[in-house]
């Protein structure tokens, strides 16, 4: 809590708004898209997946939807499913 405190504390603030302007700055986030970018280009764009399947993806916070399957689907064992699982990003809400 006190470490998350100190994050929106105004002078902290402030010093992020100053490093974001700085070269260090500009350089670390361009390797960064770099790397974002090769690891991107390296990965196939469609994968072919059988048939059942469950996808989960965009729950943007809504945990209960995955609360579901953790409690009525999952405890039978991955194996005895009628499906494999696919999990999408973007768990969270913004």
């Amino acid at each position: 809590v006190e470490r998350m405190a100190n994050l929106i504390r105004p002078e902290t603030l402030i010093r992020s708004a100053n490093y974001l302007k700085t070269e260090d700055f500009a350089d670390r986030f361009i390797d960064l898209c770099e790397r974002a970018a090769e690891q991107f280009s390296s990965e196939p764009r469609v994968l072919e997946l059988e048939s059942p399947m469950y996808i989960f993806g965009d729950l943007h916070g809504n945990l209960e939807d995955l609360q579901f399957f953790a409690d009525n689907i999952w405890p039978m064992g991955m194996n005895l499913t009628a499906g494999k699982f696919l999990f999408l990003g973007d768990y969270v809400d913004r």
